[in-house]
């Protein structure tokens, strides 16, 4: 991850209480766990990819996915993990918080992939580099896929 994402996330998590920015070792135990829930391999850059059915997924314009993302996550969530993936393999960034406040965080950031899911592993959504939110869990305010259990995306530029 750049340095320059890496200070601004640690800025505007300092400048909001109600966030932290986990510790590296304990980002890196969270991130193992989460592999195993969802069946991630290491070897696997884009998560998001590989989840497992049923898969869920919307596209979003430029500038709403933020508001997209609000509508789609689970109202009742007190707490949050935000993964800041950018586009790099581990180790990530992991900021935890009410999703409204990792929310926040991320529109006060350039754009960067990332992940955010709850602490009962009970569902995740990523935001891609295609601009589309792709999710896994009965929570989520999203559509099901009608074609196809697996979101297919374009091949990467």
């Amino acid at each position: 991850m750049d340095a320059e994402l890496s200070g601004a996330i640690s800025s505007c998590v300092a400048t909001r209480p109600e966030t932290a920015l986990l510790k590296a070792d304990e980002a890196e135990v969270l991130r193992t766990e989460i592999a195993h829930r969802f069946g991630f391999s290491d070897r696997e850059l884009w998560w998001w990819e590989h989840l497992g059915s049923p898969v869920r997924s919307v596209a979003y314009s430029d500038g709403e996915g933020l508001r997209l993302l609000s509508a789609v996550l689970p109202p009742r969530t007190r707490r949050a993990f935000l993964f800041v993936t950018d586009d790099d393999p581990p180790p990530w960034l992991c900021v935890s918080g009410p999703p409204h406040a990792l929310l926040d965080l991320v529109a006060q950031l350039r754009f960067f992939e990332f992940f955010i899911l709850d602490e009962d592993m009970t569902w995740i959504v990523f935001d891609t580099h295609h601009n589309t939110l792709v999710g896994h869990g009965e929570a989520l305010a999203m559509p099901v896929n009608q074609s196809s259990p697996r979101v297919v995306m374009p091949p990467r530029l």
